[in-house]
């Protein structure tokens, strides 16, 4: 979009369509827009050695995630995992009261973030993620995972990120410890293209 054309943006919440969010990494389209989001990670999954590819349920049970608990918004669910599909796209969850998950290592501590994601509203109201908003340094992410452990997480910071220029490798690129990232729409709502226009993006690393 024109940053000149601001007649199409505005702040208020579309009555009628869904909200999107973008991301863009490094030159490489890496959008996640959600209710009819798509994610090319293709360029990005061919630079990670580890990419899992297969069917969540056929990873191992100390990466799939089946709780996800956010203490200080009082946000508690079982993730579903979200795959890349045959257009190189990221399924994303058509509900607003879902928490997709997706990791492109068969390990918690393979090198690459797990990502969380989810609407921030929907057409009908506020949606699951609504609160990450609220979220700051020094809070904590719990993740359980298939086998019953528990893995925490502080948040290390949080940033809003512009969907045209989105610092993929970032948010989704080689890491030296067990991270995660959590991702969800924030800022103004372009009406012209269907989505907001900035990505509010928790990173955290594990502390226990």
């Amino acid at each position: 979009m024109n940053p000149r054309d601001v007649s199409t943006v505005n702040t208020r919440r579309s009555p009628v369509r869904p909200r999107r969010l973008s991301t863009v990494l490094a030159g490489t389209a890496l959008a996640v827009s959600l209710a009819g989001c798509s994610m090319d990670t293709s360029a990005f999954l061919g630079n990670v050695e580890s990419a899992w590819n297969g069917p969540a349920d056929t990873l191992p049970a100390t990466v799939v995630p089946t709780g996800l608990e956010i203490p200080s918004i009082d946000l508690q669910r079982e993730p579903i995992g979200v795959q890349i599909q045959e257009d190189g796209t990221l399924e994303v969850p058509d509900s607003g009261e879902d928490v997709g998950w997706y990791s492109p290592d068969e390990d918690p501590e393979g090198g690459h973030p797990t990502v969380f994601v989810a609407h921030v509203d929907t057409p009908a109201g506020p949606a699951i993620f609504e609160r990450l908003l609220e979220l700051v340094p020094g809070q904590e992410v719990e993740v359980t995972d298939a086998a019953g452990n528990v893995r925490v997480y502080r948040v290390n910071r949080v940033a809003d990120h512009p969907v045209d220029d989105f610092p993929t490798l970032d948010v989704y690129g080689a890491v030296a410890g067990d991270e995660i990232r959590l991702i969800t729409c924030t800022g103004v709502f372009d009406t012209s293209r269907d989505q907001y226009l900035e990505n509010r993006v928790v990173y955290a690393s594990r502390s226990g």
